[in-house]
């Protein structure tokens, strides 16, 4: 985030010292306490490239892996894939459980209401049930099959998937929209 920006490249420089041979950057979501101060502290556009650049150049001068699951590897393509992290697999073969039972699609989404699919506690709802007819994890589910019109032959599909949902859903108020930001098609 925009506060720890410049403090990346020496924490990144000490545990490569220190014998790290593989990182994981993890960018910021819209979720937690980042939520209401998310439009000021997510990198911009030169932050992103900033970032980047150090990271492309790190990963060729030391002997060391820079990984990143599918979210983060939107704002820095460069990132090897995490394990595991090729797409946005939310609601396709994972979710995410908080301390409360809430079920949620993925990490980034947890903590919003709105992408709550039920909470385990509940005695109707197991997690097989949540997992099986959850109205919004069927939408997921869709979504990630069934792209928007607008996406449909791009060739980039597969790696952006039009986008986070959650980040998308907290720019546009639209989880099914496809990323306004986005330059494609690509054909």
């Amino acid at each position: 985030m925009k506060t720890n920006l410049d403090d990346i490249p020496n924490l990144v420089r000490f545990v490569v010292k220190e014998g790290c041979s593989s990182i994981r950057l993890l960018s910021l979501s819209p979720t937690g306490r980042a939520l209401e101060t998310y439009n000021e502290l997510k990198l911009d556009q030169k932050d992103a490239t900033k970032l980047n650049k150090f990271l492309t150049d790190l990963s060729e001068q030391e002997n060391i892996e820079v990984e990143g699951g599918f979210c983060t590897r939107l704002s820095h393509p460069n990132l090897s894939i995490l394990r595991g992290h090729a797409g946005c697999y939310a609601a396709i073969n994972r979710v995410h459980i908080d301390a409360f039972g809430n079920v949620f699609p993925c990490t980034a989404s947890s903590g919003r209401p709105i992408f709550s699919a039920g909470n385990i506690t509940n005695v109707d709802e197991s997690i097989s049930t949540i997992w099986a007819s959850s109205p919004y994890f069927q939408l997921l589910r869709y979504y990630q099959t069934n792209p928007p019109k607008r996406c449909e032959r791009c060739t980039r599909y597969e790696t952006c998937m039009t986008g986070c949902r959650v980040v998308v859903y907290h720019e546009y108020g639209d989880i099914s929209v496809s990323n306004p930001s986005c330059e494609g098609p690509y054909h």
